[in-house]
């Protein structure tokens, strides 16, 4: 889900003295990773989308600092097996959490073609999330909102790599992050209690554009 950047010496030096905007949209594969999973689980993976607005902060050649306002999902699917009446019955269950965030991000150009490393920390904070189940032979689907047994707060490491290119007004660049969760997602503080704590985790193509 995401944004990174960092400007090769290059294409920034133009605006080394000052800070530049830019809007980025992407698309990846999110999935939940459980303290303690189920062994009757078969989970998989879900499409997951982001948006961003960002600025840019030069720092001192070749690093830059970017930060922004994000809205990104993640989730996952999980499919598994009931037993009703002796009857073997199959199901799935697809979670979804839905974050406004704000990741502050440093990068540094590899040289002066455009190729950049890039890692940070996102700070999101949990819109709304819903679990969807359907169980066959109907596949009938039942939603149900889990906002509120979900820490509102989700904190996420990340990192990856990018390429910027000079457009003919304005700069382009492409990107691949992994991100993961390093808080857990899970509020048993309540009166409803879940079997695992969890973190989030995605891999996200990115393309922006910088003004």
């Amino acid at each position: 889900m995401c944004l990174l950047l960092v400007i090769s010496n290059q294409a920034f030096a133009q605006h080394q003295q000052s800070v530049v905007f830019g809007l980025e949209i992407g698309a990846g594969l999110s999935t939940l990773s459980y303290d303690t999973p189920r062994n009757d689980w078969e989970e998989s993976g879900r499409a997951s989308f982001n948006g961003m607005a960002f600025a840019i902060i030069p720092l001192f050649n070749p690093l830059y600092l970017q930060a922004g306002l994000r809205l990104h999902n993640v989730g996952n699917d999980v499919d598994f097996e009931l037993i009703d009446d002796g009857d073997v019955v199959n199901g799935s269950n697809q979670i979804t959490q839905n974050y406004f965030s704000v990741p502050v991000r440093l990068h540094i150009a590899l040289g002066k073609d455009g190729l950049y490393l890039m890692g940070g920390i996102e700070a999101g904070y949990l819109l709304s999330a819903t679990i969807t189940q359907r169980i066959e032979p109907n596949l009938n689907s039942q939603e149900a909102s889990i906002t509120s047994t979900l820490n509102r707060l989700n904190f996420s490491a990340l990192g990856g790599v990018g390429y910027l290119f000079e457009l003919t007004s304005g700069q382009m660049y492409f990107q691949g992050q992994f991100s993961r969760g390093i808080t857990g997602v899970a509020d048993n503080s309540g009166d409803f209690t879940w079997f695992s704590d969890w973190v989030t985790q995605d891999i996200t193509l990115s393309v922006g554009l910088i003004f």
